[in-house]
């Protein structure tokens, strides 16, 4: 009998633990190590995986990172101080962790930020000859039945040029119709999804693949008696394998042809990546571009709600990236920029003011 009761004993130990705190006590150099260790995987993970499918497409959610992380941090932190920051080693080291994923993701999303390093309007309003065009990237989404809506927000908005992404002839048509009083110049390459419509004479429109598929447009337009060189991209959105290599390709094709146009120069357009893919981050860098958000804030336009596209769209926000852009050269200095809403596509428009300043030679 003494046998079975010691078994007894022994089961019933395991069914109902009675585990103790683990409150061994915390070194510094544990929590440096732990700093380190995190900091390490995600260099890894966005420095060095980054460039390849489909890890790279964890690089384009760094606002969420931070407010996950900063939000896991602030409540760890009110943890441990109600625990009168007893030594409880796995709520030091999950705090910890947090805590550089915090300092990370805010470290990718700084340069977007508004420092006050813009310069002022004053200072551009007393430039000679400064002049502002205002451009717009309207990604309306092919199956989006509200054509209407689409005209009278770009008819609220009074752009100088706009790019719309994701329209076919039928759009084109339409759009036509509805804005060729106030852009009566447009154009649209075989095999392109684009379209751009001007106040202005487009000079010399064109369409070229870029050496993927996907057919970009170029053209020029005079503004305060200067020629200013526009490329209007949209890239593949890179969910499969085969469409994060066209993307890519598009990409290093838009670095070549932004190398050969001189300057103004403006590229537009829906480039499905964020600022913080190496893709994105190598374009810039390899190029005099600056991108129009930096100073100003993240901006996400992807994805919108809309009427039609069900609870996908309607919580899509919870994850929304800025995957539309605005890249311009020094003689382009940005006034503003900001999205707009209301035309019921996936997408927000992107709206920048842009202040031409001839530059000393």
């Amino acid at each position: 009998m003494a046998k079975y009761r010691r078994l007894s004993t022994f089961l019933s130990s395991i069914r109902h633990p009675n585990p103790q705190p683990n409150t061994q006590p915390i070194r510094p150099l544990t929590l440096a190590g732990v700093a380190l260790l995190v900091y390490a995987a995600l260099r890894v993970l966005f420095d060095g995986l980054a460039w390849r499918y489909p890890i790279e497409l964890l690089s384009h959610f760094q606002l969420q990172y931070f407010q996950i992380s900063g939000a896991l941090s602030l409540g760890l932190g009110l943890e441990l101080v109600r625990r009168r920051w007893r030594r409880d080693r796995s709520v030091w080291l999950l705090w910890v962790a947090c805590l550089v994923v915090v300092l990370w993701s805010g470290a990718q999303l700084l340069p977007y930020q508004a420092v006050g390093d813009r310069p002022s309007l004053a200072t551009f309003s007393s430039t000679p000859n400064a002049s502002t065009l205002r451009v717009m990237v309207a990604n309306v989404t092919y199956d989006n039945p509200e054509r209407q809506l689409v005209a009278q927000v770009v008819q609220q908005e009074d752009p100088d040029l706009v790019l719309f992404v994701e329209v076919d002839q039928g759009w084109v048509a339409d759009l036509t119709a509805a804005l060729g009083d106030r852009l009566p110049y447009q154009f649209q390459s075989p095999g392109s999804d684009l379209a751009m419509f001007s106040k202005q004479p487009l000079t010399d429109p064109s369409g070229d693949t870029l050496g993927s598929r996907d057919t970009s447009l170029f053209a020029t337009i005079q503004f305060a008696g200067t020629p200013i060189h526009v490329i209007g991209v949209h890239p593949p959105l890179p969910i499969y394998p085969r469409l994060f290599q066209r993307r890519n390709l598009k990409l290093e094709g838009l670095h070549t042809a932004i190398l050969q146009t001189p300057d103004p120069l403006m590229v537009i357009g829906d480039l499905n990546v964020t600022p913080w893919s190496p893709y994105f981050k190598r374009l810039h860098r390899g190029t005099h571009l600056q991108d129009a958000r930096r100073g100003v804030g993240v901006l996400p336009t992807y994805p919108s709600p809309t009427a039609y596209g069900g609870w996908i769209t309607q919580v899509g926000h919870l994850v929304q990236i800025p995957i539309d852009h605005c890249l311009v050269s020094p003689e382009l200095q940005v006034r503003q920029i900001y999205t707009v809403s209301g035309m019921n596509s996936d997408h927000k428009s992107l709206v920048c003011d842009l202040i031409y300043v001839a530059l000393a030679p």
